[in-house]
């Protein structure tokens, strides 16, 4: 928009206006010369005169949400019109910052007023789409879609309430949105949501219209029917059964963390640990849902979040996993003492656990400490029958050892029994070992494609296969001899 800046330039402007004026006056005050005097005075005093607030002047939206929900409130006419200069600048200003989900939404929201509800609903839901928690764009959205379009109202509000589950003005539009379904009962449950939230809301109003409370089922039924779907195969609607029955009862915590498993199940990790963090707001030691939650921090890259994650599961209800992925990111931070601690308790609670043992074993030869993972390779030799992780560490004990081909051997063995990653990995540092670059490089590219995002850390160990002698697959092909040109003359008999 022309003669209007953002409200950070403005404030550059400002600053430098006031910088610019302090010089100039300062000069005005120590210069002897009459000419310089005024020329400095006059710099100050057009340097003041840049200072005006109306320089920070710029296009402003009512932040507040759309009283559109009930058709009393709902205006005839767009409240602003299409050509509204505001419109331009704010399309200008999410050109320039596409990521700034308060601009998508300013423009949303005037689009909405305008009566452009295509172009409403798209910038809703890309303000959304930055920010879940922006639950003004959620409430207005649902506005804009509940005069047609209830379910996908209901869906918007229901993940809007995901993030912000204290919003009453969310759960009155939910309730609307039930309304428009045909769901009295639920409708009624998210009314009396948002009067425990907001005992003066509007809500209460519906609440009277609908007449008295009507029988609905327990939780527990509720969440039996969503079981019953989700066994025969219907994720989807099992789903949405589940996130009804979680707004209508809020502190129901076993739907919570079956919602978040079959969420998991299906890859949407994301949603699954906000509707954890809930969970966890509600019981931070409900079953194994703290060591899920500290699984996707880990996965996400939020180191810390995942070890107080991990560690609250050891506290309320241990588990191995839990431990052994507390003590592989110990050893990721390089705190190889506090992982041998961590692994040796949890070995003391699970003596007969593989997995445990192979990992202190693993840590007992990152500090050198051979006689020790020796031990624990004896104690994995016990458990019958022998598996998988007990080759692993034969394996891994030989080739410290520098007994590569054991080594191969014991690791050919563990790879037999677990096709795990890491086995295959190790596995091709013993090929580069014994000098099979071949090996090595076919090995690798296996685990590469089970890991393809450890491509760029494992670029050193490709180098050290290339440099091993060419064979096979890495040999180029050599140039075959060339053989001798025939004439195109019929060859001379001897003559005897």
């Amino acid at each position: 928009m022309p003669g209007t800046v953002s409200p950070a330039e403005a404030d550059i402007m400002q600053h430098l206006c006031s910088i610019f004026y302090c010089i100039f006056y300062c000069i005005y005050l120590r210069r002897p010369r009459p000419m310089s005097k005024r020329l400095s005075l006059l710099a100050a005093i057009l340097s003041a005169a840049f200072w005006s607030p109306a320089m920070a002047q710029q296009p402003e939206t009512s932040s507040k949400w759309l009283e559109f929900l009930d058709p009393a409130n709902r205006p005839s006419a767009p409240a602003t019109p299409s050509s509204d200069p505001r419109l331009a600048w704010y399309q200008e200003q999410v050109r320039r910052f596409p990521t700034q989900a308060a601009l998508h939404f300013q423009l949303a929201l005037l689009h909405h007023q305008s009566g452009n509800s295509d172009a409403a609903e798209a910038a809703y839901r890309e303000a959304l789409r930055l920010d879940p928690r922006l639950s003004e764009a959620a409430y207005n959205l649902a506005a804009l879609l509940l005069p047609a379009r209830p379910k996908e109202a209901q869906a918007v509000l229901v993940q809007a309430i995901s993030h912000w589950n204290v919003d009453a003005d969310l759960h009155y539009a939910a309730g609307l949105a039930l309304e428009g379904l045909g769901q009295s009962a639920q409708a009624q449950a998210a009314y009396a949501r948002a009067l425990s939230l907001q005992p003066k809301h509007l809500a209460a109003k519906r609440l009277e219209a609908l007449g008295p409370p009507l029988a609905e089922p327990s939780p527990q039924s509720l969440q039996t029917q969503a079981e019953a779907l989700l066994k025969a195969g219907k994720s989807t609607e099992g789903q949405a059964k589940l996130q009804a029955l979680i707004m209508q009862h809020p502190a129901h915590v076993s739907a919570y963390d079956l919602l978040a498993r079959q969420l998991e199940a299906s890859g949407r990790n994301r949603e699954a640990a906000s509707w954890r963090e809930q969970l966890q707001s509600l019981n931070p030691c409900y079953g194994e849902s703290p060591y899920f939650l500290g699984r996707y921090y880990f996965w996400a890259g939020f180191g810390d979040k995942a070890i107080a994650q991990l560690e609250t599961q050891q506290t309320c209800r241990p588990m191995p996993a839990a431990a052994q992925l507390l003590a592989q990111i110990q050893r990721g931070r390089q705190q190889p003492t506090l992982a041998q601690r961590t692994l040796e308790q949890a070995c003391a609670t699970w003596p007969t656990d593989p997995g445990l043992r192979a990992s202190l074993a693993a840590v007992y030869l990152e500090l050198g400490r051979m006689g020790d993972a020796r031990a624990q390779l004896s104690k994995l030799m016990q458990i019958k029958p022998v598996p998988a992780e007990a080759q692993f560490v034969q394996g891994q004990l030989h080739l410290a050892a520098g007994q590569t081909e054991q080594a191969l051997h014991s690791l050919r063995q563990a790879l037999a029994l677990n096709q795990r990653p890491e086995y295959r990995l190790t596995l091709a540092l013993a090929y580069v070992q014994a000098g099979m670059g071949d090996q090595a490089f076919a090995e690798l590219q296996t685990y590469l494609k089970s890991r393809p995002g450890e491509a760029q850390s494992l670029q050193a160990l490709l180098k050290r296969i290339q440099a091993l002698p060419k064979r096979g697959r890495f040999a180029t092909p050599s140039k075959t001899p060339a053989k001798p040109k025939q004439s195109s003359s019929p060859p001379r008999r001897r003559q005897r």
